[in-house]
């Protein structure tokens, strides 16, 4: 697993300085305009689609072809890419926080709850997508954020008939509860580590 780390690391790093530098820029924007949404957005905007990102560059470098053919486990393969994707996750996310937190002091344990519920939604949303990029490829694993963002919309028409208040009330007291979130958190990291036996069994099959 250390050498797929490794090689996921090398194969970032100029991709992660581009993204650091165009970062850089949209935080001054959100300090001149204190605008705590801008500092988050991009972050989690780059950690949800993390998975995509690293299979694209392992496949336009042959990076990937590479290391099957290195004296290293398919397993470990699937481990090193599924720690990169949450090191970078949680990396990326801490920056928005730090950078929310300097934009406004006297809201941390508003900004504590937002990196809380972030990761806990960055965690299962990877959860879902490595296994079908592993099983379907990218192309076909774009689809599942284009569902995920359909859900609202598809939602909405049933709010005439289903009485969604009492739902989103919990659903509010859930987003400013500390240890609520913690407990989203964890819940998040169980299903990780279940699509990550998934997605072991998915590559363990796959012909190259």
């Amino acid at each position: 697993m250390t050498t797929s780390l490794k090689s996921d690391f090398y194969l970032l790093r100029g991709y992660l300085k581009s993204l650091l530098g165009v970062y850089f820029f949209m935080i001054v924007i959100a300090f001149i305009q204190k605008n705590t949404f801008l500092a988050n957005f991009y972050p989690a905007f780059l950690a949800i689609y993390m998975p995509y990102t690293l299979f694209s560059l392992g496949q336009q470098s042959g990076w990937e072809t590479m290391l099957l053919s290195a004296p290293i486990s398919r397993k470990g393969l699937v481990g090193g890419r599924y720690a990169m994707c949450i090191a970078v996750d949680l990396g990326m996310l801490l920056i928005g926080f730090g950078a929310s937190s300097v934009i406004e002091p006297d809201a941390i344990r508003e900004h504590i709850c937002a990196l809380l519920f972030t990761l806990a939604f960055v965690i299962v949303l990877n959860a879902v997508i490595l296994p079908v990029i592993y099983q379907f490829g990218i192309t076909h694993a774009r689809f599942v954020i284009l569902a995920i963002c359909l859900i609202p919309a598809l939602a909405l028409p049933l709010s005439d008939v289903i009485d969604f208040r009492p739902m989103a009330e919990i659903f509010t007291r859930m987003l400013t509860s500390i240890p609520a979130l913690l407990v989203l958190c964890i819940s998040a990291l169980v299903f990780l580590a279940l699509s990550y036996l998934l997605s072991c069994a998915i590559y363990r099959r796959k012909e190259f």
